[in-house]
């Protein structure tokens, strides 16, 4: 995936004017395809999802399916040799099917994209057909469409998964004097004694900016497929109710999953304001099972995190959901202790 991020940038700016960065935990791949979900930087609004492929030949083969419902063709080749901004006609057939047309456009030397209204028809060549020929210029490019069909289909489910999607507006952090960050992590290492994960490790903080939790404690235990962590805000800040941030919170838990996706809120019973919102996916056979509940605890808000890479086990005595719940009180009366 290393790749990926600069080389779609391009293609972000040829579709999106007022271009953003990729969507966090959007990430997906199909074979030898590599793609992304990105969003508009203006409204934050999802703009479309593009991946990719490189050939032999030098050049990079790249699809799109913007939120307008249309398909995204763009060729990345050092032999283009095009003039930056230039509009010209193309002509793409696969195979023996009917012609499409589509105008390219040049950023740069070596990079031009192609947008097409034909999106049933686009679609449905592309994902089974065998070889994309595209003509212009007097040139003719050719392309192998071996795993097209569900590299298409993961790109259209991308953008079906992220059609509404908009980049939350979080208030401004809390300053560092205000909350003490040693208080967030003993309340995370309190979850992993209390799970008995002694295999558990800390996120860097490289790697909490990658999951957008920059400020948080937030551990992994690999040998057994949970994590989780915790987060705190400060109150005088934070302008919605815990009901309110619901959405939020159930958009960043189902982020990545490109499965069929259930969530459910609620609130909880107990002495401190709180609700808990599950997600579940379940996407290749497999099901992840993430829970986070919200407290407002004293002049914090608390956000307590469990996720599980499996679905509970029948001999489970405890629904996770207990279990999550029941942490998430002991983590808002620790932080009631030390507030």
């Amino acid at each position: 995936m290393r790749t990926l991020p600069h080389i779609a940038g391009v293609i972000m700016l040829a579709v999106a004017p007022a271009h953003g960065g990729n969507i966090p935990g959007s990430a997906f791949e199909s074979g030898n395809w590599q793609g992304v979900a990105y969003a508009h930087d203006v409204t934050g609004e999802f703009s479309h999802c593009a991946i990719s492929a490189p050939y032999r030949s030098g050049d990079t083969l790249f699809f799109g399916v913007t939120r307008d419902a249309t398909v995204t063709v763009a060729i990345m080749g050092p032999a283009l040799g095009l003039q930056d901004g230039e509009a010209f006609p193309v002509i793409l057939q696969v195979d023996r099917r009917r012609p499409l047309q589509a105008i390219a456009t040049a950023v740069g030397e070596d990079f031009a994209w192609l947008e097409i209204e034909e999106f049933s028809a686009a679609m449905d060549a592309f994902r089974r057909g065998f070889v994309l020929t595209i003509f212009g210029q007097g040139r003719e490019g050719q392309y192998n469409l071996d795993g097209t069909f569900r590299a298409l289909e993961a790109t259209r489910q991308c953008a079906m998964r992220y059609l509404d999607y908009r980049s939350p507006h979080h208030a401004e952090p809390p300053q560092t004097s205000q909350i003490d960050p040693a208080l967030t992590y003993q309340i995370a290492t309190s979850m992993i004694t209390e799970l008995g994960l002694s295999d558990a490790r800390y996120l860097t903080q490289t790697e909490l900016h990658e999951i957008e939790l920059a400020g948080s404690a937030y551990w992994v235990s690999e040998a057994t497929g949970v994590e989780g962590g915790a987060m705190l805000f400060d109150l005088s800040t934070e302008t919605r109710s815990i009901r309110e941030t619901d959405a939020t919170v159930s958009e960043y838990l189902s982020r990545g999953c490109l499965g069929d996706v259930a969530t459910m809120a609620k609130s909880l019973e107990g002495e401190f304001p709180a609700r808990q919102v599950r997600v579940l996916c379940v996407q290749d056979g497999s099901t992840r099972e993430s829970y986070a509940t919200t407290t407002d605890v004293g002049s914090f808000r608390l956000i307590s995190v469990l996720r599980f890479d499996s679905a509970q086990a029948a001999g489970e005595d405890t629904s996770r959901g207990q279990v999550s719940a029941d942490m998430a009180l002991k983590n808002a009366n620790f932080v009631l202790d030390n507030d």
